[in-house]
């Protein structure tokens, strides 16, 4: 389990970097959770780089929360109605 544990954190950091770097190439920032929203942050996810990193950075996420999280907080959080994004997503290299 922390081989697995280790991949999808290093898959998480790698496509930070990439969606990082593409912002930085196109002399613009990723939008913060801090700032007010702006349609124009949207056409970062037109881009081919960024929406794919993006796409495999929210699958490790959302599959390192589901093997991390005790199953009892899961169900917890459907009884309660909190929503998380199911790991449908295989992340691949």
């Amino acid at each position: 389990m922390a081989s697995e544990l280790v991949y999808l954190a290093s898959q998480i950091l790698e496509s930070a970097k990439i969606i990082d770097d593409q912002c930085k190439a196109l002399s613009t920032t990723f939008p913060r959770l801090d700032d007010p929203f702006d349609p124009k942050s949207m056409t970062l996810y037109l881009q081919p780089d960024i929406a794919s990193a993006a796409s495999r950075l929210l699958s490790a996420s959302s599959q390192i929360t589901a093997a991390v999280q005790p199953p009892a907080h899961s169900i917890l959080d459907c009884a309660y109605g909190v929503r998380t994004i199911p790991a449908l997503i295989q992340v691949t290299s």
